[in-house]
């Protein structure tokens, strides 16, 4: 039980390192296009920030931005 346990830990810790992170490239553009949707809803105001983070159970993203109002739709139902 012991030893499956390990190469279990080992196997996780070599697949967490053989994960690529988002280079700055791909960054860049997942940040325009979330700004691009982020604007049909709300009036930003100024720049919008992207941060993308591993944590243990995956990425942790964080898109933040300022706004002076959001848009509010009304349904034609």
């Amino acid at each position: 039980m012991r030893g499956e346990e390990s190469a279990l830990r080992r196997l996780n810790n070599i697949l967490d390192a053989d994960k690529e992170e988002m280079n700055e490239a791909t960054r860049l553009l997942a940040l325009r296009d979330f700004e691009r949707v982020a604007e049909e809803y709300f009036d930003k105001d100024g720049k919008a920030e992207l941060s993308v983070e591993r944590d243990k159970n995956g990425l942790s993203v964080c898109l933040r931005f300022r706004a002076s109002r959001a848009k509010n739709f009304t349904s034609l139902k």
